[in-house]
This record gives C-alpha cells, sequence and structure tokens, in this order.
C-alpha cells in the first residue's frame, strides 16, 4: 500500500516542525515537504501531494488564497485548514476555496491522523459545534434559495454546512440515520450535486 504524501503549511517552525514529527514516524505517511507562506505552499504542491495541511493566517500570502490557487492547479489534492481560533468568514472562505475539512492546532495526534484518512475518504473533519462563535455566523438565506425547503430540511442543512456526520445529525434531531440519508439524498437533487462537499459549497453561496 502506497504511503499518503503530504505537505505541511504553517508560519510558526514550531508548529510547522510538530506536524512534521508526529506524521512523519507514521508509516502510512510520507512527508513531502513543508512552507511557511502560501507561495511556498503552491511551489510544494508541485510535488503532486494527496493532503495539504494549510495554515490559514500566514504572511505574505495567507493559507486560502493558496487553496483557491491550488486547487484549480491540481482539484485531487486534499487540502486540510490549521487553525486555532479562526473566525466565522475564514471558514466560509476557506470552504469556498475547496478545502476539504478543518484541524485544530493543538488536537492529539490520533484525531489528527483520523480527521487526514477521514477527508480522504469523502467527510469533512470541521472541529466547531453549533455553540460556536465560528458556527454562529453560519446563517444561511432561505429565501434565497430558488426552491423553497421543509423546516426539516433546514435544521439538517445547517447541521450539514457545520460539518456534522449522519449519525451526529440524527442524534442532535432524534431520527434515524436512514431517515437522515433520505433527507439528504433529497436535498442533493435538488441542489443539483452529488457529494456532501458540492452541497455544503453550495449552501455556501446563500450564506
Amino acid at each position: 500500500m502506497k504511503p499518503i504524501k503530504i505537505g505541511i503549511v504553517d508560519d510558526h517552525p514550531i508548529i510547522r516542525d510538530g506536524f512534521k514529527t508526529i506524521l512523519e514516524i507514521q508509516d502510512e505517511f510520507l512527508i513531502l515537504g513543508t512552507a511557511k507562506n502560501g507561495e511556498e505552499a503552491i511551489k510544494l504542491a508541485e510535488s503532486q501531494p494527496d493532503v495539504m495541511l494549510m495554515d490559514i493566517q500566514m504572511p505574505i500570502m495567507d493559507g486560502i488564497e493558496a487553496t483557491k490557487i491550488i486547487k484549480k492547479m491540481n482539484p485531487t489534492i486534499c487540502i486540510l485548514m490549521l487553525t486555532s481560533n479562526s473566525t466565522g468568514q475564514e471558514v466560509i472562505e476557506a470552504i469556498s476555496s475547496g478545502a476539504s475539512g478543518f484541524l485544530l492546532k493543538d488536537w492529539e495526534t490520533a484525531k489528527i491522523i483520523h480527521s487526514i484518512k477521514e477527508a480522504l475518504f469523502g467527510n469533512f473533519p470541521f472541529p466547531w459545534s453549533t455553540s460556536s462563535p465560528s458556527a454562529k455566523v453560519k446563517s444561511i438565506s432561505w429565501n434565497q434559495l430558488p426552491f423553497p425547503l421543509s423546516s426539516r430540511e433546514r435544521e439538517i442543512a445547517t447541521l450539514l454546512i457545520l460539518g456534522y456526520k449522519n449519525e451526529q445529525i440524527a442524534s442532535e434531531l432524534f431520527l434515524s440515520v436512514g431517515t437522515v440519508k433520505n433527507y439528504i439524498t433529497g436535498m442533493y437533487k435538488k441542489f443539483g450535486v452529488k457529494s456532501r462537499r458540492s452541497a455544503i459549497l453550495y449552501l455556501n453561496k446563500y450564506i
């Protein structure tokens, strides 16, 4: 089995070297290199990593702008934003730019590894709950949608954009997982999309 190729981008050497150290000792990962700003991240992306861990706030070029450029260069690269205290607007911009999820810099190693693998399987790691400041800004303008959504669909769509998994949505709304899947499938058809990430990007247009 081929190792997962990773690039690490952060302007703080302690963070950058820390992630490199904890990941390169894992047999399943191969660290292709590190970068300290968005411009260097773009050059690093030329080495074709499977995953890039990208800090948001950096000098010269921030992680959001770098993500936009890298995703245009190679849409298959999975970019996970590294953060400790992002604003709601940064979260929205990162998702719209093509980010595949978010990692908190102070997470335990096991959780970081798990989230990287989750993202590669198409899931969307998202560390904040609906009670967090970042989540509170995510207010969808339902009346601007080109079609009406039921109150239940709105509830599920809100949790979907906050990164909840089907099991978490089911628990939050006291529904079965099967019911949640049916609702989400129905919304995919309304949105004209085929994936969770595409649905999130679609909803972000109305935030």
